[in-house]
């Protein structure tokens, strides 16, 4: 894995640097061909690309980075484990 240099930009008051580690590592393992949409387009943006909005702390990084968090969260709250489950048919 690559290191992490986050820019000047401030974004420790939304996202330290240990969760853009986070983020980029997650996505650092995700395959090349993997593209993303971001919520206020319909443009397809690189798993490269991504990685470097993450660093760059920018609009279409800390969207991507709220997003990951809720699915964080979803995980621990045990409400994606609820979602997946199928419901067993009455009886």
């Amino acid at each position: 894995m690559s290191e992490v240099s986050v820019s000047e930009q401030t974004c420790d008051e939304q996202f330290s640097e240990q969760a853009i580690k986070l983020i980029v590592a997650r996505l650092e393992v995700a395959p090349h061909d993997v593209f993303l949409v971001s919520g206020g387009s319909d443009k397809p943006i690189s798993r490269d690309d991504m990685i470097k909005h993450v660093r760059d702390c920018d609009e279409i990084g800390k969207e991507y980075m709220a997003i990951q968090f809720e699915f964080f969260k979803a995980i621990r709250d045990g409400r994606l484990r609820q979602i997946l489950t199928p419901k067993a048919p009455p009886v």
